[in-house]
């Protein structure tokens, strides 16, 4: 225990905040996290996500689209 260290980490300035998105704060978290970790795909059923259709040239799928674009990736579709 006596050689653990600890690290504080501070939160860099918020995408919301350089330019607000959404009027709901909480969505606007889901797509900083989204850029973060520049993520493939948001999948969502929220219609005020969804209205944005994608976020710096990430796709905003509901549920069923997103199944849709898996099975068409998968290599044995089609296959019995």
């Amino acid at each position: 225990m006596a050689n653990q260290q600890q690290v504080v980490l501070e939160p860099t300035s918020p995408l919301s905040s350089l330019f607000p998105l959404l009027d709901d704060d909480p969505d606007n978290r889901i797509l900083e996290c989204a850029a973060a970790v520049e993520a493939d795909y948001i999948v969502t059923g929220d219609k005020h996500l969804l209205s944005l259709q994608h976020f710096r040239d990430i796709p905003i799928l509901k549920l069923s689209d997103f199944i849709e674009v898996l099975d068409m990736m998968r290599p044995w579709q089609g296959e019995t």
